[in-house]
């Protein structure tokens, strides 16, 4: 089960994504492709989660590497979604759930900017996108 600490410090990383879509001028209004990355312990727990992930309606991938000596399991899974502050929340927690589970690794998620405006001109140079 997830603490209280844990859903908010994600609010606050999901908030962060979504101010930074708006200085980019993604539009808000058009579905993004969201992508949520984790780190899997082995390649049954990558199955594992791509299967949960699968039957709850995403689609999913993963991939392994080699970093340092140890095997790395990468797994993606895709929504497309309303970058809204109720949607991308409710996703994480699921997302955040789904890692605790599988006693993965969630990095969080991104997505590509939509729409005709899209500019990075607006953002802080110290900003990190």
């Amino acid at each position: 089960m997830l603490i209280d600490e844990e859903i908010e410090f994600q609010k606050t990383k999901d908030a962060h994504v979504l101010e930074l879509l708006r200085l980019c001028r993604s539009d808000m209004g058009q579905e993004h492709e969201i992508e949520h990355f984790f780190y899997a312990p082995d390649s049954s727990a990558a199955q594992a989660m791509i299967k949960e992930a699968q039957d709850a309606g995403y689609k999913a991938s993963d991939c392994h590497y080699v970093r340092e000596g140890q095997t790395v399991w990468l797994v993606m899974i895709f929504s497309p979604a309303l970058p809204t502050d109720k949607a991308v929340n409710s996703e994480s927690i699921f997302m955040l759930s789904l890692a605790r589970k599988h006693n993965a690794n969630y990095d969080g998620w991104g997505t590509g900017m939509v729409g005709d405006d899209v500019s990075m001109e607006d953002l802080d140079e110290s900003e990190n996108i």
